[in-house]
């Protein structure tokens, strides 16, 4: 890019057509400012404007804690719990030397936590990561109890 000393900074178009309002606009040229800021910085002072950041106006981060943290807790706790339990059932599926009658008390016990985890779902809000997971998981665990019901792994 060329520049052209002597052309007010918002006043030229290139090929070297005036901007409509030019004639309105006055101030220093592009090579006067860059003169200034760059004798303004060779001697160490500052050209911006704007509020001094000191010492004594430190930048603190902001820390975001949920206001019910036990509650979260718990509530993750239970949900690792319900999927522990189908991931046992999962694992005892996969075993081709464990019979479905070795893994229908996991069955029951999954669809026990099944029972409790929509009682959970209910009081968790309608959006968010933990109500995802925890709906994701529940469609799981009844369509493979269905699976099961059904007799699809005889």
């Amino acid at each position: 890019m060329k520049i052209i000393d002597g052309i007010p900074i918002s006043g030229q178009q290139p090929g070297g057509q005036k901007a409509p309002g030019a004639d309105k606009l006055s101030g220093p040229t592009f090579n006067e400012v860059l003169k200034d800021t760059l004798e303004a910085c060779s001697k160490g002072e500052s050209r911006t404007k704007g509020a001094p950041v000191t010492p004594s106006s430190p930048v603190r981060p902001t820390v975001l804690q949920p206001a019910t943290a036990t509650a979260d807790s718990q509530t993750i706790d239970r949900i690792e719990r319900f999927l522990e339990v189908m991931d046992d059932y999962r694992c005892k599926l996969a075993d081709p030397h464990s019979s479905l009658k070795q893994i229908h008390p996991l069955m029951e016990r999954m669809t026990e936590e099944k029972k409790k985890m929509q009682l959970l779902l209910d009081e968790l809000p309608d959006q968010g990561p933990l109500t995802e997971v925890l709906n994701r998981a529940l469609v799981t665990a009844s369509t493979e109890g269905l699976k099961f019901n059904r007799g699809d792994y005889i």
